[in-house]
């Protein structure tokens, strides 16, 4: 093949398969707006690339944990949002709306505020409460790669919406490049809350878990870095992707230069027909520098008591979630150790099969937030976290993922960050239980925050400048582990 062909094949290829669906005698037997997808085969591309050379201001990805599944998106074939609360139920019947006659393959993909309070951030409006995309066109790989349009059939006017489609694939690109790392200078680094704030933060929660009002409090920290001029989100993510083993990789962007990115190791639940999977994930170590330094590390988060009880509630209330959703459970009794690129942590995993009512919005209510973002007892900590915290945590920890007509799987929006044009909101947060020190949960932050710190090291190249270690040393934290 040559490589002109490769380029254009694609194109080519669907733009016959939509002439086909708009000639065939059985469109007219179409007469109420159904949710259409059309698939061609196609080459394998580096997704994030060809993501990056498209015109289309909304862009979605999603990057299953096992690598198993791959899928870049432009446009929006049909979108559910809402800048109010919706109860989850009614979320999900609107969802499935289309769904119902939909093939398997045909998802939407978003996300859903960590919490309920309705006085959202300016950054996090484009967001809203909730939002989930079809995209208009679509690259997906699993087995095998695929390109796809979808599009809500409007059996009013199929000519002039044959013309829209082919018009928009027009656009499209498969002339790629690499992306080139341009550099940016970092003007500033603030952390909210900062330092001291962290530590009377703390205090606070270990009066409380005196008092017996909490038994655990996760509480987060935004660390904000400007830069000097817009970023590329899609950068980021691609340099994260090194370091992104064992994760969930999202990119959610609603408009030009405004995005939530990340590699998240968590998930939070995933359904496959009646069948339902979760897992407790707690405890935080880094990953040793030797083989030897891992072992250590990885023994000593083993050892640990109070690493051991905050990841014991994370695994009690998913029993007790599990209990009341399905018929039957399974759980995997020996926890044992996640290792990811930078850290490692506790894991437990827990199966089970869904009782023949329950639905995505009924899971969705008994599992978020658990205690590993949230605490323990819920409602009690997700008030005090509301109070402490000094930010509007968005869709950081919230549920974003994908549903499709009987399966959905969604991952704790952990490892996440905002890109608002200059603006990079890193987000992460620690699990304070007694015992905790102010000390070591701001470092473990630093830990958890690794990946995002070596890209905005790169980005900025900082370290050819010598700028790194005179100017951003003086910010409120350092930048670098």
């Amino acid at each position: 093949m040559k490589h002109g062909e490769r380029i254009t094949a694609p194109t080519v290829r669907l733009k016959a398969r939509i002439n086909e669906f708009f000639s065939a005698p059985a469109m007219t037997d179409l007469q109420e707006t159904t949710m259409i997808r059309l698939e061609v085969e196609a080459e394998h591309y580096d997704l994030l690339e060809w993501l990056h050379c498209q015109k289309e201001n909304v862009k979605t990805y999603w990057r299953d944990r096992q690598d198993g599944f791959e899928m870049a998106g432009i446009g929006v074939a049909d979108l559910v949002e809402s800048e109010y609360k919706v109860e989850s139920k009614t979320l999900f019947k609107r969802l499935s709306r289309y769904l119902h006659d939909a093939p398997e393959t045909l998802r939407y993909y978003g996300g859903i505020r960590f919490g309920n309070q309705t006085d959202i951030d300016k950054h996090w409006r484009d967001f809203g409460m909730f939002r989930f995309v079809v995209p208009q066109f679509e690259m997906v790989v699993d087995k095998t790669a695929r390109f796809a349009c979808n599009f809500l059939f409007d059996p009013r006017n199929p000519k002039a919406q044959k013309r829209s489609l082919l018009e928009a694939l027009s656009d499209i690109s498969f002339d790629l490049r690499e992306l080139p790392v341009r550099n940016s200078l970092l003007l500033k680094r603030r952390d909210y809350p900062d330092k001291q704030g962290w530590i009377s933060n703390i205090k606070g929660a270990l009066s409380m878990f005196r008092n017996k009002q909490l038994r655990k409090i996760v509480l987060a920290r935004k660390s904000t870095f400007d830069f000097a001029r817009r970023l590329n989100p899609i950068e980021i993510l691609q340099q994260m992707q090194a370091t992104g083993q064992n994760s969930f990789q999202f990119y959610i962007q609603p408009r030009k230069w405004v995005a939530f990115i990340g590699s998240s190791p968590e998930r939070l639940f995933s359904r496959s027909h009646r069948k339902l999977a979760s897992e407790a994930m707690a405890g935080t170590r880094r990953r040793g520098s030797t083989p030897a330094e891992d072992q250590q590390l990885e023994h000593n988060l083993l050892e640990s008591n109070k690493d051991a009880h905050e990841h014991r509630l994370v695994l009690e209330s998913l029993r007790r979630s599990f209990g009341n959703l399905c018929t039957s459970v399974d759980e995997h009794d020996k926890v044992s150790v996640r290792k990811l690129g930078t850290l490692q942590h506790l894991f437990a995993a827990i199966q089970g099969i869904l009782g023949r009512d329950v639905d995505n919005g009924q899971i969705l209510d008994r599992l978020h937030p658990t205690p590993a973002v949230g605490g323990s007892p819920r409602r009690e900590a997700m008030r005090h976290i509301a109070e402490l915290e000094p930010f509007d945590r968005g869709w950081y920890a919230g549920p974003v993922g994908w549903v499709s007509k009987n399966a959905a799987e969604f991952c704790v929006a952990i490892r996440s960050a905002q890109v608002v044009r200059n603006r990079l909101n890193v987000y992460a947060g620690a699990g304070i239980v007694p015992g905790s020190e102010p000390e070591k949960e701001w470092d473990e932050i630093e830990n958890k925050i690794a990946a995002f710190l070596n890209a905005i090291h790169r980005i900025s190249g900082l370290e050819k400048r010598g700028f790194w270690r005179r100017n951003v040393k003086k910010q409120s934290a350092r930048l670098m582990t």
